[in-house]
């Protein structure tokens, strides 16, 4: 079951990348509409939430409470924060990219190497417990739903912002 969940991570990252290949840096913030998840938010919080799986998974990483990425990335594209439009407030698409395979690097090898013991024990933050209940659930949860979900809300912002629908494979 490991690999599978490690296939489908994998497999999220390459679909990302694939839904703004064709974005042009300077669009990455457009709000086709109100409340739109654009690329440059949605690149920052899948970075920040793949940081904060590998922290949990291997707490020896030390990344801090964003996984690792620039602190100013939490106050535009942390859970909850107000999306804005203004294209300054976020890293250029370039870099978001790499600070999300660098954190997916992370989360892959730290989730590859944890013990059956580390999955299974309750998940660190009590806050989220009623939803996460072990390690193992938040990472099945970051890795297998929850970039699935966001991707989903990118790929209806191409069609909004009027950008051809891309095939997942």
């Amino acid at each position: 079951m490991r690999q599978h969940v490690l296939n489908t991570y994998a497999m999220t990252l390459e679909t990302a990348k694939h839904l703004v290949n064709d974005v042009e840096c300077v669009r990455c913030a457009e709000m086709p509409y109100e409340s739109a998840k654009h690329p440059a938010w949605t690149l920052g919080h899948l970075a920040i939430a793949s940081g904060m799986a590998a922290s949990f998974l291997d707490p020896s990483l030390d990344l801090g409470s964003m996984g690792g990425v620039p602190d100013e990335w939490a106050k535009v594209s942390a859970p909850g924060v107000e999306i804005t439009g203004e294209r300054d407030a976020y890293a250029k698409k370039d870099e978001l990219i790499a600070q999300l395979e660098r954190t997916h690097t992370l989360t892959a090898k730290a989730f590859e190497n944890a013990s059956d013991d580390l999955l299974a024990s309750a998940f660190p933050n009590p806050d989220y417990r009623a939803f996460w209940p072990t390690i193992g659930d938040g990472a099945f949860y970051m890795m297998a739903y929850h970039e699935g979900w966001h991707l989903g809300q990118l790929s209806q912002w191409r069609m909004a912002a009027g950008y051809p629908f891309v095939s997942q494979f």
